[in-house]
């Protein structure tokens, strides 16, 4: 879900592989306004808080093999506008967007790659190599970096010809990237977490990542806060 505060709204993403969509509720009368349809159900989407673009990742499930696609829809029309196609890269669940600088992160687990996109002219400009079965990325505007949270390799989630992950290791970990000025992408730091924890929650205010930890081998399940550094503090 998504809350647009410019139209005191709340967006839910909703559907399968079939069909899906938005569905844009109001929260005053908490009924629901209107839907903006995909072909399939969105994952991570985001509002562009300076107009009327919404961004959705349509991965088409989590087993997918075909390419995926990122979406730009007008929320005021409910039309799709523009769909860039992920030639050769599959499963792009999460997606965090810098409105300052106009781009759009999202991040691929088929191959395990995160991917910057200029979203004036909607073209792919960067990409670099992270940590297996991503589910959520943040953009953090005091550094100007991308924060990334994938719960490493799984050998169960694979397809026969699938790329091979940037590591075999099952660790999860949290990858850090910095972003130049043209947008190319480089990671300067992962911070391993555990195996399979990759949901998470960024609190800027706090220069913290809270990162869930799913219960294995007897362990119970966490919840882990990793302080994230500052500009000028590594």
């Amino acid at each position: 879900m998504r809350y647009d505060a410019r139209a005191n709204a709340v967006y839910v993403s909703y559907g399968d592989t079939k069909s899906g969509g938005l569905a844009v509720i109001d929260v005053q009368t908490w009924k629901k306004v209107r839907e903006i349809p995909f072909k399939f159900q969105p994952e991570s989407f985001q509002v562009d808080p300076a107009g009327a673009r919404v961004f959705a990742n349509l991965p088409c499930g989590i087993r997918a093999t075909a390419d995926g696609a990122v979406a730009v829809a007008d929320r005021n029309t409910s039309k799709i506008e523009i769909e860039l196609q992920l030639k050769d890269r599959a499963r792009n669940f999460p997606m965090a967007f810098d409105a300052a600088h106009e781009q759009l992160f999202i991040a691929c687990r088929r191959p395990a790659r995160v991917i910057a996109i200029d979203t004036r002219q909607f073209a792919i400009i960067a990409e670099a190599a992270c940590t297996d079965d991503s589910d959520d990325l943040f953009y953090d505007a005091k550094t100007n970096r991308v924060l990334l949270i994938g719960g490493g390799f799984r050998p169960d989630m694979q397809e026969a010809g699938d790329s091979p992950p940037d590591s075999r290791d099952e660790t999860g970990a949290i990858d850090v990237f910095s972003v130049s000025e043209h947008g190319e992408l480089t990671r300067i730091a992962s911070t391993p977490t555990a195996p399979h924890a990759r949901t998470g929650f960024f609190v800027p205010d706090r220069r913290m990542i809270h990162v869930a930890v799913p219960p294995r081998d007897g362990r119970d399940s966490e919840i882990r806060e990793y302080r994230v550094p500052g500009a000028g503090r590594e």
